[in-house]
Order: structure tokens, then C-alpha cells, then sequence
């Protein structure tokens, strides 16, 4: 099964994303649809199913609303945090309950400790977790990183908690909330280390 496929068939009812490493939001931005880009970067041919629309520049499309809902996204970076809530304003009511400025592994420890709760009925779980120890142009240290999962570098890391092993925590995530699908945007790099 393809994951067209499967986008497809979700895209027939309301559907609730919960966005990991969502930095300024692109990620949930082409899930949510309800935005304007150049004609030149829709492929006709691939999307001839409508979901677009004209808009008043004439070498503009405008992609419809979808049936996604961000009812969750994270990120550690204060101008992630800005960039997001800024823009997701005017498309979603209390950003400031959706959007959650702590590290993924603080929240699992407070899921653990019964001290926060992910959203219920996630559908689809996104993240693009930092790939920089993974990276075939970098210095390839894997789970050995030296940065924690707050992105700073450090001599004691917990080698579960250090920056290249994000991606594991996000598997947890996924574990505790059983979304339908879920996309890990990363580097050729994690498959050989």
C-alpha cells in the first residue's frame, strides 16, 4: 500500500496531526492545505483531482483546505516557537495549547510520569527530527552525538538522550498515541549507522 494511498483515504474525514520537531511549521502547513504558491510547483498532471483553486495573482494557485488539524506541534527553538504561532494564528484558535516548546524526551518523561498527556486520537504523526549525526556530509556519530537533545553541546550525555537518538523518542511517541500513518523525514545516512 502506498502512502498516497493511504493519504487519500484519510483525507475522506477530519484527521488530527501531532507535528514532532515542527520548526516553523512547513510540514503542517502542506498538510493543512489553505495556502497560495507559484502554478510552476503544482504538477498538474500528478494532481488533477481539484484540490486547488485560482487566486487574484495570475501565476498563482491556491491549494484548498484539506481535512488535516495540527492538534499538537513541538519544537526546542524560540524562533521555531515564533515563526509557528505567528503564522498558525490565524488558522488555529489557542496555539498556545497546541504548540509545546519543550524537548520530546521531557515530554515522554512527563507522559511516563503521568504529568502530560498527548492529544487523543492522533491520525497521523509527522517530524523531521535533526538528522546532523546521521548526515553522510557530517561527522557521523550516530547515537554518540555530541549535543544533547536540547541541541547543546555537553562532555556528559545520557547516550539515549543525546541528539541523534531523537528519532527513538519519537517512536515512543508514536507507540503511546497509535496514529494510522506516520512520515520520519530524515537522511540516507540513519539506514548505515
Amino acid at each position: 500500500i502506498s502512502i498516497k494511498f493511504i493519504l487519500m483515504r484519510l483525507a475522506m474525514k477530519t484527521k488530527n496531526v501531532l507535528s514532532l520537531f515542527s520548526g516553523c511549521g512547513g510540514m503542517d502547513l502542506g498538510f493543512e492545505g489553505n495556502f497560495e504558491v507559484p502554478k510552476d510547483c503544482v504538477n498538474f498532471e500528478l494532481h488533477n483531482h481539484g484540490w486547488y483553486e485560482k487566486t487574484k495573482r495570475k501565476s498563482w494557485m491556491k491549494l484548498k483546505r484539506t481535512s488535516f488539524n495540527t492538534v499538537f506541534s513541538n519544537d526546542i527553538l524560540n524562533y521555531a516557537e515564533a515563526a509557528w504561532t505567528h503564522y498558525f494564528a490565524n488558522r488555529i484558535e489557542h496555539t498556545d495549547q497546541v504548540f509545546h516548546k519543550e524537548s520530546i524526551v521531557e515530554l515522554v518523561k512527563q507522559y511516563h510520569r503521568n504529568d502530560f498527556s498527548f492529544p487523543e486520537n492522533i491520525d497521523v504523526v509527522t517530524g523531521g527530527f535533526p538528522c546532523q549525526d546521521f548526515s553522510v556530509a557530517g561527522k557521523r556519530k550516530g547515537f554518540n552525538s555530541h549535543k544533547s537533545h536540547h541541541n547543546l553541546r555537553t562532555e556528559q550525555i545520557e547516550t539515549n538522550e543525546s541528539r541523534g537518538s531523537l528519532y527513538l523518542w519519537m517512536k515512543q511517541v508514536i507507540e503511546i498515541t497509535n496514529p494510522k500513518v506516520f512520515i520520519a523525514e530524515n537522511v540516507k545516512g540513519l539506514i548505515s549507522l
